[in-house]
């Protein structure tokens, strides 16, 4: 449990908002310590603190919703009562029902606090520079990036009975290698403990993928099998974790609407929003509204089997939360795909003329109801003949619907870890391994 005071302020403000004449309210307080080491050119250059809150404010009058963001609690009391006037102005939410009932039981998930990143100091230059060190012996000429950490307290409370709070670690790094401006290689970690994370392999990974870079060809744009390597893969879930939220389908912004229970994928992929995975770095035990939260398949063996909820999507569609809120809009916690068991080797083995692409970033859509987008594609793009990568290639853009890809999901890798990093599309941590995608369109810049 973290200290008390977060959940007596909670508590404190969600009674002086009914004071004021609120039906209801929820207030959720978090409490931010990060600390980042940034790096470049092989060397530190500069090391920082942050110390944040969030008073994050929800509130309730006759239908009428109002959400409002703070940091300091005496300003957010003193706030109230301006809401308490201006709600009347708003228009009666369609949907509107109360907050969940609680109390309620909250499973206990492992590994998502650890002291030692909590205590982390003088150990973190040593491991930018081990970090350093390890990009510059896999090839690397020059590095950057940044190593963050730190502990996040959140608390809730909730005019329904809630009172809850949680407390966690995280620490993750991103690392850029250059051999020179062409050949670039990407590398990343995440971890809630300290004994799990190992930026040396960023570091390592980035390295390589830079030096093997260097060796350049030149193909057409067109049509390849496709291997997504876990920071592109992240990045393609990402995406479609979004479009699984109730809230994007009802605004029509979701590829995904009027297909429930429909076959929208290949039967190899299996997607779950997983808070319950333990020591995972977007692990949680309770959602916005207070609903405990559990597990939920989103796409089972190519089946799309649920939205993602909170209680005014749930209404609106007739079903129930799956304690994905969000006040107003839902969204996944930690997206899991569910691994293979073919090897990189052999996944490349299966490619007789084809792609290997390590990060795809700056997703665009063209149209959000078909899924039709384009993404750059960057840090190592490989060109594949007969199972063996030939050289790296440039000036190609990834250009094809989420739909598509999905549905042409050949085969998945077995080799799965936890990925956060700087360039996710949406901010949601995933647990994935690498894909084999067919047919996969692929663009020159601009087009």
């Amino acid at each position: 449990m973290v200290e008390a005071n977060i959940i007596d302020e909670a508590s404190r403000l969600v009674r002086d908002a009914l004071n004021v004449g609120f039906d209801e309210a929820a207030v959720e307080i978090i409490e931010t310590v990060e600390s980042q080491i940034r790096f470049s050119n092989n060397s530190i250059d500069i090391a920082k603190r942050w110390i944040s809150r969030r008073i994050n404010v929800f509130v309730a009058k006759d239908g009428r919703m109002a959400v409002s963001t703070f940091e300091d609690a005496k300003v957010a009391q003193r706030s109230l009562g301006k809401l308490r006037s201006y709600i009347t102005l708003l228009p009666i939410h369609k949907n509107y029902t109360r907050l969940p009932k609680g109390p309620f039981r909250y499973e206990k998930i492992d590994g998502i606090y650890d002291p030692k990143i909590a205590e982390l100091s003088d150990k973190a230059v040593d491991m930018v520079n081990s970090t350093i060190a390890s990009a510059l012996n896999a090839g690397a000429r020059r590095v950057a990036g940044s190593l963050r950490w730190g502990v996040n307290k959140i608390g809730l409370a909730t005019s329904r009975d809630v009172q809850t709070d949680t407390k966690e670690t995280f620490i993750y790094v991103d690392v850029r290698a250059f051999v020179n401006s062409e050949a670039t290689g990407h590398g990343d970690r995440c971890s809630r403990l300290l004994s799990d994370f190992e930026p040396e392999e960023a570091g390592r990974e980035s390295g390589e993928v830079a030096r093997m870079s260097t060796k350049r060809g030149k193909i057409d744009p067109g049509v390849y099998d496709t291997i997504f390597h876990h920071a592109a893969v992240a990045n393609i879930l990402n995406n479609i974790a979004m479009a699984a939220s109730a809230f994007y389908v009802s605004a029509g912004f979701s590829f995904f609407k009027g297909k429930l229970g429909q076959e929208i994928a290949s039967d190899k992929v299996t997607l779950i929003d997983n808070p319950l995975y333990p020591g995972g770095f977007g692990s949680r035990p309770f959602d916005d509204e207070g609903v405990p939260t559990r597990k939920t398949v989103i796409i089972k063996e190519g089946h799309l089997k649920t939205f993602l909820h909170n209680r005014l999507t749930a209404k609106e569609f007739n079903t129930e939360t799956t304690a994905n809120a969000g006040w107003i809009s839902p969204s996944a916690w930690q997206i899991e795909l569910k691994t293979g068991d073919s090897s990189i080797d052999e996944l490349l083995s299966l490619i007789s003329k084809g792609l290997v692409v390590m990060n795809a970033t700056y997703t665009r859509f063209q149209n959000y109801q078909t899924g039709e987008f384009s993404s750059i594609i960057r840090d190592g793009v490989f060109y594949v003949e007969n199972g063996d990568i030939k050289f790296s290639v440039r000036n190609l853009r990834l250009s094809d619907s989420f739909l598509n890809i999905l549905k042409n999901v050949a085969e998945i890798g077995k080799e799965k870890r936890q990925i956060y990093h700087w360039w996710l599309e949406q901010g949601i941590p995933v647990i994935a391994p690498p894909i084999l995608v067919r047919n996969v369109k692929f663009t020159a810049p601009g087009k």
